[in-house]
């Protein structure tokens, strides 16, 4: 059975959805109005949903929608024709930086031999 969902727990995370998208998108007018009319939308399209089952899948899903823009989401600046920056926040994930290595040797994996049929040999029976 799923929980129950207050109104507060629904408002409370649609504030935070745009707190994100403030931060996420900082100085980007075109980025935070699309993100703020998507954010709206999604509330506006659901907010007659009924079925408390349904409500907290879809309260679930803004709480990981906040989670992803919080975590993954970065911002580009293109600086010249075929540079950009990084905006990187403290709450970005970033996985352990590995430097490349040109001379690393790869192993090879042998590939499986491929069974020839000749016109003789019939398949098996199964």
């Amino acid at each position: 059975m799923a929980q129950k969902v207050t109104r507060s727990q629904l408002l409370s995370i649609f504030k935070k959805l745009h707190r994100v998208r403030q931060r996420a998108f900082k100085n980007d007018n075109h980025g935070l109005s699309v993100c703020r009319e998507r954010i709206n939308e999604g509330f506006r399209k659901n907010k007659n949903v009924s079925d408390e089952a349904e409500i907290y899948k879809l309260f679930k899903t803004a709480e990981e929608v906040e989670t992803v823009m919080k975590t993954q989401l970065v911002q580009l600046e293109q600086v010249e024709e075929k540079t950009f920056r990084m905006h990187i926040r403290d709450e970005t994930y970033m996985r352990p930086n590995i430097p490349f290595n040109p001379d690393a040797e790869i192993p090879r994996i042998p590939r499986k031999s491929k069974r020839k049929c000749n016109e003789n040999t019939e398949p098996k029976a199964s």
